[in-house]
């Protein structure tokens, strides 16, 4: 089903778990000095382009100084599966610190972190808490997703290469299709759409099963000055895997350094009490938030849209389909 996409570490797991993302992983680059300046930097770029890219920063994140202005995301909602859902709460706080708790049907967390070093999982679906740091794969995945606003930000970071491959329809829409393929050599395919430059869908390979992942963003909003997508589909060989809903998100909510920091398996914490999850939206893209639900909104790539990408049957962790039926969570048999 799913849970697991969200358990994922650096690709090279000891020089970014001993050395934290200076080490050449997914990450690598973000942390180097100076390199959260420059984020809509697009000097020297093919001219074609650059010019997309800046009508996409300029549509989905305002300005340069609009995004320097955003620290950190809280977002909340649920995750529909073919007969489940399971609701969850993020935080974000740049340049990359992610934690995602996950409340399971029996009304135990599992929860996952990376703290900018260590990519980490804890859960209290059995009688015995548990705690590990996420093994290789898990976490190349995992900390890919980790930063707030996506790879299409920061083009200038060494080691990372971003190249327009042409064009594409995405659902009856034409888009731009921009290749990103991250310091450790993951590629990300980004599609812009060409009239507002919303993300219309974005494919990666999951590190663990070696499946092409894609993922197509819809029911877009504004959170203070950026745009997100309010729902996301998973599809993986053709086959439907979860939709998002994200029911709420905040930025600077005041989200700690030390929030994210991976639990002592003697006190694993929980986060996820009291969520208030509302139905699906029924207002159309941009609309004004004083006609939806939410305080504000949020914009393009966030993690949620790729955080639970992947499928029981293809996800080969023996972990998994254990915490998975304790939880109560139906498993599909395996081909």
């Amino acid at each position: 089903m799913f849970l697991f996409r969200l358990l994922l570490t650096l690709n090279c797991i000891i020089t970014f778990i001993a050395s934290g993302a200076n080490g050449y992983g997914p990450l690598s680059g973000y942390a180097r000095a100076g390199a959260q300046q420059g984020a809509m930097d697009t000097y020297g770029l093919d001219p074609k382009l650059a010019s997309i890219l800046d009508k996409y920063y300029k549509n989905n994140f305002t300005s340069e100084q609009e995004w320097e202005a955003i620290k950190s995301i809280q977002y909340e909602g649920v995750l529909h599966l073919s007969e489940d859902e399971l609701r969850f709460k993020a935080f974000k706080k740049k340049p990359y610190y992610y934690k995602l708790t996950v409340l399971a049907p029996n009304g135990s967390n599992i929860e996952m972190g990376y703290d900018g070093e260590d990519a980490w999982q804890s859960n209290t679906v059995r009688n015995e808490p548990s705690f590990s740091s996420m093994p290789e794969a898990e976490a190349s995945n995992f900390t890919r997703d980790a930063t707030i606003g996506g790879h299409l930000l920061y083009p200038l970071i060494k080691g990372k290469e971003i190249e327009l491959l042409g064009a594409a329809d995405v659902d009856g829409g034409r888009c731009y299709e921009i290749q990103v393929t991250l310091p450790d050599g993951q590629i990300i395919r980004s599609f812009l759409d060409i009239t507002d430059y919303a993300e219309r869908r974005r494919i990666t390979t999951n590190q663990v099963s070696g499946l092409e992942e894609v993922i197509t963003y819809s029911d877009f909003r504004k959170i203070d000055s950026i745009r997100i997508p309010f729902e996301s589909v998973l599809v993986v060989e053709g086959a439907q895997v979860h939709e998002i809903f994200i029911a709420e998100a905040k930025a600077n909510q005041g989200a700690m350094n030390w929030m994210f920091a991976s639990p002592k398996s003697s006190a694993i914490s929980s986060s996820i009490s009291g969520l208030n999850i509302t139905p699906k939206s029924t207002t159309k893209p941009d609309e004004s938030t004083a006609k939806k639900p939410l305080d504000s909104t949020f914009g393009t790539y966030f993690g949620v849209d790729s955080v639970f990408d992947i499928s029981a049957q293809d996800y080969q962790s023996g972990q998994i389909d254990t915490i998975l039926r304790d939880a109560g969570v139906p498993i599909p048999a395996k081909n």
